[in-house]
């Protein structure tokens, strides 16, 4: 018989019903600018395939995003840690995007006219996990260049594929 040494992570993912590696991303945002404060805004919303999967131990999604109106995209690969989301988008736009709770975190926002300096101060952070699905919301400060540019609220909510979303 071969013994293998597996982390308590892997076993304890092997005990649950597991995610599978196909799953469904819905990504739903809200932005408001300083001018529109007192407006409600209509949400972004889409649904996209995506992929699941355990590397070292951490846990991915990865998913496509596409820009129509411009005819490009980018992969997004997001990072799921109980504290700390990260956001690491590669293509038309390429960035590094971290939320951490009451922390001001800076990257550089890289798109195909150049790199903007943009700062991300989030404000909460939540994530709620069952064995089917994951649910992550975060609220944010938006800066670009040194300059507030909107309050923004991110939704992502993970499914096995083959689940439906309620509307």
């Amino acid at each position: 018989a071969v013994y293998r040494k597996r982390s308590c992570l892997a076993v304890a993912y092997e005990r649950r019903k597991r995610m599978t590696e196909e799953v469904l991303v819905r990504v739903t945002g809200i932005q408001s600018s300083p001018e529109e404060a007192q407006t409600v805004e209509e949400p972004i919303s889409i649904v996209t395939p995506g992929r699941f999967y355990i590397e070292n131990g951490e846990r991915y999604i990865q998913y496509e995003e596409v820009y129509e109106e411009a005819e490009m995209s980018a992969v997004n690969t997001v990072k799921l840690h109980p504290e700390i989301l990260e956001v690491n988008k590669s293509g038309a736009i390429n960035v590094r995007m971290v939320f951490q709770e009451n922390r001001k975190n800076m990257s550089m926002y890289g798109t195909p006219f150049g790199e903007i300096e943009m700062g991300i101060a989030t404000t909460s952070y939540t994530m709620k996990e069952t064995d089917e699905k994951i649910d992550l919301n975060v609220k944010y400060a938006l800066e670009m260049n040194g300059e507030h540019a909107a309050d923004c609220e991110l939704k992502l909510e993970i499914m096995a594929k083959g689940s439906s979303f309620t509307l």
